[in-house]
């Protein structure tokens, strides 16, 4: 009973670790890495869920306003027995639509209101920050293990 109560809860279950590159062009539309599945037990994964995210954020004090943005994900169904002790490594090329305020398209159109264009970024705060999130989905597991990692963009 104990055993099944950990499995439930996913504890001793599938381990997910995210090799990336340490930095990636904006500009070319794809996050490419390693998914590597680790297990200390016997477990089914079904499928795995990669998604990017981008944190928008602007403004000071108390008018800084948050925005999150889902830029691109990808569903792999896997149906993948992992023995205990067993790991696995999966590549992946993730495809996103970057996402462009009305300050960035106006910055992109017109070239001699780009330094004005930066101070005006400067002095409102704005700032991207952008993650990228790994979700395994066990069968018979109600907690699906997660893992999260900073990507940097140049």
């Amino acid at each position: 009973m104990f055993k099944k109560i950990k499995d439930i809860l996913g504890i001793e279950g599938v381990k997910l670790e995210i090799i990336l590159e340490e930095r990636y062009e904006l500009k070319s539309k794809v996050v490419s890495g390693k998914i590597i599945l680790s297990s200390q037990s016997e477990q089914f994964v079904e499928r795995l869920q990669i998604c990017l995210y981008e944190k928008y954020k602007r403004g000071r004090g108390e008018e800084t306003l948050i925005n999150e943005y889902l830029l691109g994900s990808l569903d792999l169904q896997l149906d993948l027995d992992l023995v205990s002790g067993q790991t696995k490594e999966l590549e992946f090329d993730l495809v996103f639509e970057e996402m462009k305020s009305d300050i960035d398209k106006l910055e992109e159109a017109n070239i001699f209101s780009r330094p004005f264009i930066w101070i005006a970024k400067k002095i409102k705060r704005v700032d991207s920050s952008y993650r990228l999130e790994a979700t395994a989905f066990i069968r018979g597991t109600k907690l699906h293990p997660i893992f999260k990692s900073e990507i940097l963009f140049s």
